[in-house]
């Protein structure tokens, strides 16, 4: 099961909003807009909405902008509530709980508000022990499970997501919100379809709240390193490991990474091109995942301190897309030695590693 690509998501950090700025109204493209200017180019402006929906356009489809004497505001979770409940009808119950508001079908029983408080929490107090300056979402994180596939692959289309034949969830980055359905258990639901939208899900908890660049393209090996890690529950909830790291481990993707086998200077060559780019997704994308999975749990493990510093760099990154050189020196910078420096000991971690039980 493979989740879906995560594009760039823009997240407003709370001593911005605390000095509240004005308003910005846009005409473009036949309509009118209100939000704050997150960056206005020479070609290319993006502006986000109360709600935390992200707009782009090219200058030229800009007719007319000015600022209001109106200060931004996100939008509250009761009014998030009330607008997603006209959005999806009477059909579907919407809960406030901790910073989401949970859409799920009235016929059916919600199985999400305990597992998502569990991640909100667990997420937060993970990347405190790790050194991670987190900071709470400033916008409700909707969250819609859809009583079916087909409603379920419309919601994502309407946003230009297209998904692979077997997702279950996904995180949609111009609306901010995950959209999920839920497999019945004769179709092979529930460990897998928790596993997936839990993945989704870590995507919009780091992309709210400080994790991956505000402005520029994030790396995706460590985008995706991270959701997998989390796919596991003893990650962030404290009721599920009892051996510790070893219930932690992904299983799947640890077999992956060592069925991956090759030796140690191919396994630095991988490394190099999953850190310097983000074509072994598109090629290779079962390897692409395990590698990124054992690479971003090394890293988080053995040298928490330089992740925190990997975290902060990136997050310093200005608008736009970065380079395979930029990429190459945030890793040194931060970690003290290039990527392919790392081969020998994640082979020599992982084979001292046993899987808990569960895995």
């Amino acid at each position: 099961m493979r989740p879906c690509a995560v594009a760039m998501i823009l997240w407003i950090n709370s001593s911005a909003l605390a000095e509240e700025p004005q308003e910005l109204m846009v005409r473009a493209d036949g309509q009118t807009f209100i939000g704050l200017p997150i960056h206005w180019g020479a070609n290319q402006a993006l502006l986000l909405d109360a709600t935390g929906r992200l707009h782009n356009w090219k200058l030229e489809n800009v007719a007319e902008f000015h600022l209001r004497d109106t200060p931004f505001r996100p939008e509250s979770p009761a009014a998030a509530r009330a607008r997603v409940q006209r959005e999806l009808g009477r059909g579907f119950r919407i809960e406030i709980v901790g910073p989401y508001v949970l859409a799920t079908p009235i016929q059916s029983t919600s199985r999400w508000r305990e597992r998502f408080v569990a991640l909100y929490g667990g997420f937060l107090r993970w990347g405190a022990q790790r050194g991670w300056s987190l900071r709470r979402p400033d916008f409700p994180l909707v969250v819609v499970e859809f009583p079916s596939e087909s409603d379920f692959r419309q919601a994502a289309a309407q946003e230009g997501v297209s998904l692979p034949p077997t997702a279950v969830g996904c995180y949609l980055p111009a609306s901010n919100r995950c959209v999920l359905y839920t497999l019945s258990r004769d179709a092979g639901g529930t460990a897998e379809t928790e596993a997936t939208v839990v993945h989704e899900a870590v995507h919009q908890l780091a992309f709210n709240t400080g994790v991956h660049s505000r402005t520029a393209t994030n790396p995706l090996w460590f985008v995706e390193g991270l959701a997998t890690m989390f796919e596991i529950p003893a990650v962030y909830d404290l009721r599920a490991g009892k051996r510790g790291q070893a219930d932690q481990l992904h299983g799947y993707y640890l077999r992956v990474f060592q069925r991956g086998g090759g030796s140690t200077s191919e396994l630095a060559g991988r490394l190099r091109r999953l850190v310097e780019s983000d074509a072994m997704f598109s090629v290779e994308t079962e390897q692409a995942y395990g590698l990124s999975w054992a690479l971003t749990f090394y890293l988080t493990q053995r040298h928490a301190a330089a992740t925190a510093r990997y975290v902060r760099r990136l997050a310093e990154r200005k608008f736009g897309d970065v380079s395979a050189a930029q990429r190459r020196d945030d890793f040194i910078a931060s970690f003290g030695r290039p990527p392919e420096h790392f081969a020998g000991p994640l082979h020599r971690y992982f084979s001292q590693q046993s899987l808990g039980n569960g895995n």
